[in-house]
């Protein structure tokens, strides 16, 4: 299943941030991205979603998602949600619903396929090495730098290795400036 403009991934959590529903073509979607049965409806159904972030991304979702309930205004951010082989930046908009409810809707900007970065696939052997990855770009920060992650493939030659590094998400400065601005804009004093 390719995701269009059309359509979207829309997820939901609770009152206290669990995630209590899920879009029919969530397992589609996240199968064909090469996610491992951590992805599934009834691995996620009940957990909490900041538990699938970082410590810094997920202050950043908590920021978004208080903001969102405060106002009952939308929040939309632009991220990457890229796969080893499809780069595409969606468009995230959350938005308050009933009973402190909280909705993420995901539609596809746009998509391009590239050649298949061996770093990103989920069935990697690993190594001990760690690279940062941020949630919200897809930037690796490789040297205090925040790199596309063909260029950290070439500058680390990992076409060559036999195992990958380990991706860390985070958070970049940029991404990080992102969210905060989104949040800034909205009257949060608002019933």
């Amino acid at each position: 299943m390719v995701l269009t403009g059309e359509q979207m991934l829309v997820y939901q959590i609770d009152a206290q941030n669990r995630i209590c529903a899920l879009s029919e073509n969530w397992l589609d979607f996240t199968n064909l991205n090469g996610a491992d049965e951590r992805c599934t409806p009834a691995q996620l159904i009940g957990r909490p979603l900041l538990s699938c972030f970082d410590a810094e991304t997920a202050c950043l979702y908590q920021l978004v998602i208080d903001a969102v309930r405060a106002s009952g205004e939308s929040i939309v951010l632009s991220i990457r949600c890229d796969s080893s082989s499809m780069r595409r930046l969606i468009r995230l908009e959350v938005h308050r619903l009933a009973d402190g409810r909280v909705e993420f809707n995901s539609r596809l900007l746009w998509s391009e396929h590239r050649e298949c970065m061996q770093l990103l696939r989920a069935d990697n052997d690993l190594s001990d090495h760690h690279l940062p990855i941020c949630s919200f770009c897809k930037k690796i920060r490789l040297d205090e730098k925040w790199l596309e992650v063909e260029q950290v493939t070439n500058q680390l030659r990992l076409f060559e290795a036999e195992r990958m590094p380990v991706l860390i998400s985070a958070c970049c400065p940029d991404c990080s400036r992102m969210v905060h601005a989104a949040v800034d804009r909205i009257d949060v004093n608002r019933p």
